[in-house]
């Protein structure tokens, strides 16, 4: 709709710049046969005349100048906005998909079926975990803190399940000299109760962020934030 009013307004613009152009060059027509005819007709009243039909003349050059580069601009502007909106929907759609499997792959099978050999696939060395009611788990003198995570992932499945909020995972990029190299995640989590290796009731909600990086272009998980926990009252 707004290129249509753009268009619009520079098609009223040349239809007045040609009103005027045509009146313009009628008045000097019928000036120079009046003046050629009738010698004693005032020249005062035809030069005045013609006066005011230049200045109406230049500034309707002036205004359509200016409407035709307004215009443009506005259509290059919509254009670029748009087609930048296309290409940043269309170069991270990919990644968040990406980075969505990999979710699952550590949360619906590492943690929720306690497949300690998967999170040891996509865990990094160098990691870390950083928890707002459980502290912090890094390296320690003699043990990783992947190693860690990797012995829990063998049998947290027995007391918690987690769910990954539908609609609430955000996915960022990370570049370097215009070179993919990690992601940045986050959304929202539930954990469930574990009866007979089944969820039953909701007990936390929580938020996460998730950093992701890719370790000689396999996809490894680095940096763990998990915080926000709030309990879940029953009624």
């Amino acid at each position: 709709m707004k290129n249509v009013k753009i268009i619009s307004h520079s098609v009223c613009t040349r239809k007045i710049l040609w009103f005027f152009s045509g009146s313009f060059s009628f008045a000097i027509l019928v000036s120079a046969t009046q003046l050629t005819i009738y010698e004693h007709v005032d020249i005062n009243y035809y030069t005045s005349l013609m006066k005011f039909f230049i200045k109406v003349f230049l500034i309707c050059m002036f205004l359509y100048g200016c409407n035709n580069n307004q215009s443009k601009k506005r259509i290059d502007d919509n254009a670029l906005m748009k087609q930048t909106a296309v290409n940043t929907t269309e170069k991270h759609t990919d990644l968040f998909y990406k980075i969505k499997s990999l979710d699952s792959l550590f949360f619906e099978v590492a943690y929720n079926k306690c497949d300690s050999l998967m999170g040891r696939k996509l865990i990094s060395k160098d990691f870390e975990f950083y928890h707002d009611q459980g502290g912090a788990l890094l390296n320690e003198p003699n043990e990783l803190a992947s190693d860690i995570m990797v012995e829990d992932l063998s049998w947290i499945c027995n007391d918690a399940h987690r769910k990954l909020v539908t609609n609430t995972m955000e996915v960022f990029p990370l570049y370097e000299d215009n070179v993919l190299y990690g992601a940045i995640q986050k959304g929202d989590h539930q954990f469930y109760k574990v009866e007979d290796k089944m969820p039953t009731e909701l007990q936390t909600n929580a938020k996460f962020i998730h950093l992701w990086i890719l370790e000689e272009n396999l996809w490894k998980l680095r940096r763990v934030f998990s915080y926000d926990h709030q309990n879940v009252i029953e009624n």
